[in-house]
């Protein structure tokens, strides 16, 4: 680990003097990024923030620091990158779909959902997105249909959408469609959350047996 922090100074100390150059600035970060823990999480961002500085115009150097941003929990500053990235993001509703995101981690479920809509309807990440917006906001048959009809677009099933599908479905009384979305949930991604319902759906389902196992 010592070998990367002392190659992130060397970098982020070389970037600093010579801020026209992109290969140095990318070098710091990636320095920084092999150094674990918060203190190469700290020393990344730092590096980020520098190169985004200096070089407005690289898309991926302002994706990089958004995304950085959002990763720490300093949403607003995610938000405000965003906006700057945004113009200059090469794949169309990309930057708008983030914007999305962020707003609904800030409770801001209006601007979420607009920022999610101009991204495009059709993507799958950003039906599944608006189908967690709306089961955030209580709207239980709004989510089912979206999460439903985005898990059977094809591209395979995510364990976190398929469980909270699930749960939705247990809410609703219908077990017999929950348990085939909370049992592979329940292996591909275990936790206490998921093992509690898959055996609760279980056992209102009268498959108690299984529930044990």
């Amino acid at each position: 680990a010592q070998q990367y922090a002392d190659a992130s100074t060397a970098f982020n100390t070389a970037s600093r003097l010579r801020p026209s150059d992109e290969d140095l600035a990318f070098m710091a970060v990636i320095a920084a990024g092999k150094i674990p823990g918060a203190a190469g999480a700290g020393r990344q961002l730092s590096a980020l923030k520098l190169m985004a500085e200096n070089h407005p115009k690289n898309e991926q150097a302002q994706k990089m620091l958004a995304l950085a941003l959002g990763a720490a929990g300093e949403l607003s500053a995610s938000e405000a990158s965003l906006h700057v990235w945004g113009p200059l993001a090469s794949e169309s509703g990309e930057a708008e779909e983030y914007l999305g995101i962020v707003s609904a981690l800030r409770g801001d479920y209006g601007p979420a959902r607009e920022a999610l809509r101009a991204a495009g309807a059709s993507d799958r990440d950003v039906r599944l997105a608006l189908g967690y917006l709306a089961s955030l906001e209580g709207d239980t048959e709004t989510a089912t249909a979206v999460l439903s009809d985005a898990l059977g677009s094809g591209g395979g099933k995510t364990a976190e959408a398929s469980s909270r599908l699930g749960h939705l479905y247990m809410a609703q009384g219908a077990f017999d469609k929950a348990l085939p979305l909370l049992r592979p949930a329940q292996s591909e991604r275990p936790s206490d959350s998921t093992r509690f319902f898959y055996a609760l759906c279980l056992e209102t389902a009268g498959l108690g047996d299984e529930a044990l196992m």
